[in-house]
């Protein structure tokens, strides 16, 4: 994001009649997409596209998981976009040379 006074943008995601035939929970990167530890180094240098390819990535695994376990689809939201905002505020301490995005 270009300033910091400005919110963290997340794309909606699809509505449940929608999310059937929206594909996978989860999509790998494809060879030519920017790993998950590099999109965290973009987000900490704020490049604005960074988070949203982050968000695309994994918000539908994050929901579905959280859905699954607080059985309300308003808290699983909330919950998915708490930890995309952790993510955004807290990239800067991210150490890739400590472990992978995964492990973190």
């Amino acid at each position: 994001m270009s300033s910091s006074s400005q919110a963290a943008r997340f794309p909606a995601l699809p509505l449940s009649k929608e999310k059937e035939a929206a594909g996978p929970l989860y999509t790998a990167p494809l060879c030519d997409e920017p790993s998950d530890e590099a999109l965290i180094a973009r987000i900490r240098d704020h490049h604005e596209d960074a988070l949203g390819l982050l968000f695309k990535r994994y918000a539908r695994l994050v929901w579905s998981i959280a859905d699954r376990i607080l059985e309300d689809s308003a808290e699983a939201e909330d919950v998915m976009q708490e930890l995309f905002l952790r993510i955004y505020t807290k990239a800067s301490v991210f150490d890739s040379s400590k472990g992978t995005a995964a492990e973190s």
